[in-house]
């Protein structure tokens, strides 16, 4: 009878932090205020610009959205006019299947998140500041999705379930996984160029001090050199054989508005405060030796949107936030006893 309640309490717990928790946070960041781009709420279709420019190419998870919206119509049409009604106070039909879509891939990336708080590598963190992290990701999620994009959600999901198959490759060392790996960047390149930060995940956790031994560096170059492949085959295909004349590399520079205006600035310091907090979390010096790794494979993304993003839009760091968070709380030992 004991052991009834008790699986029926981590069943209830899964659900709250998997599934609930999620959802009321999105609810509260989508329906709780408006963001100061436009009136998000009164679309009856996605942007035109979505269709031109470098968002061409992130083709995945923007036809994934609209053919969500389709079928979202479809079922609104046969609902209860009071219902019907009542929802279209707080927003177009549109809005409200942006809603749905980004609230789907946040379970599913809260659901990546407990399965990677599963594994062997992070046994020795307790389960309450697991619990903490996985909440507070969530949170920092949801709240950092005041700039609405259809492919802000589905790369953090591909994020996330290619950091699980990482550990797993950390932890086993299968080649296996290493195809799945590739796989996923392929995928998730197509959907937006964040997927270098799995290159650079994977490549922090076997980079260090012997990296310039020469059977050091074969053994890391044979790790990466699929992903990296992986990414470079999706990127410039995609480039290639896209027929647009429209579809460039980026919107445009804004490295002086990055540099000089003052909510931009506080983008940069959002990033430096939360690299500081991981260090100070982190379990040892091993910890705080692989954030650095990651953020030294990281650099070419950084600089990259501090030419062509606008800092402001702290979703941009997020993917790597929830990088160095996992990493400050990793278990290394084994590493050691591998190599």
């Amino acid at each position: 009878m004991l052991s009834n309640n008790l699986l029926m309490q981590k069943i209830s717990d899964k659900l709250l932090i998997n599934l609930l928790l999620p959802i009321v946070l999105l609810t509260m960041v989508f329906y709780g205020f408006n963001s100061a781009y436009f009136p998000y709420s009164t679309l009856e279709k996605l942007p035109d610009y979505y269709y031109s420019n470098v968002y061409n190419f992130r083709f995945i998870s923007r036809d994934a959205l609209v053919w969500f919206f389709e079928q979202f119509n479809a079922v609104f049409t046969n609902l209860n006019p009071p219902i019907k009604e009542y929802a279209l106070q707080y927003g177009t039909l549109f809005y409200h299947s942006f809603f749905l879509f980004n609230a789907f891939f946040l379970v599913l990336t809260s659901w990546c998140l407990s399965k990677i708080f599963a594994l062997k590598t992070f046994a020795n963190t307790s389960e309450v500041v697991k619990i903490i992290i996985h909440t507070f990701i969530l949170l920092l999620i949801s709240v950092t999705s005041y700039v609405l994009t259809p492919y802000d959600s589905p790369a953090l999901f591909l994020f996330a379930i290619t950091v699980f198959f990482t550990l797993k490759y950390f932890e086993e060392r299968k080649p296996q996984q290493l195809i799945i790996i590739s796989a996923l960047i392929f995928i998730s390149t197509l959907n937006r160029e964040t997927s270098s930060l799995n290159i650079a995940f994977l490549g922090a956790l076997f980079l260090n001090k012997e990296i310039l031994k020469k059977e050091k560096l074969q053994k890391f170059t044979r790790i990466i050199a699929l992903p990296v492949f992986a990414f470079l085959l999706a990127y410039i295909s995609v480039r290639i054989f896209m027929k647009t004349d429209e579809a460039t590399v980026s919107e445009g520079i804004y490295l002086v508005q990055n540099l000089t205006k003052p909510n931009n600035i506080l983008g940069i310091l959002f990033f430096i405060i939360f690299i500081r907090w991981t260090q100070k979390i982190s379990s040892s010096q091993q910890n705080i030796s692989k954030i650095s790794a990651f953020l030294l494979l990281c650099s070419p993304y950084l600089l990259m949107i501090l030419m062509v993003g606008i800092l402001w839009e702290i979703r941009l760091f997020i993917p790597i936030i929830i990088g160095i968070i996992l990493l400050s709380q990793m278990n290394f030992e084994e590493e050691t006893k591998m190599d």
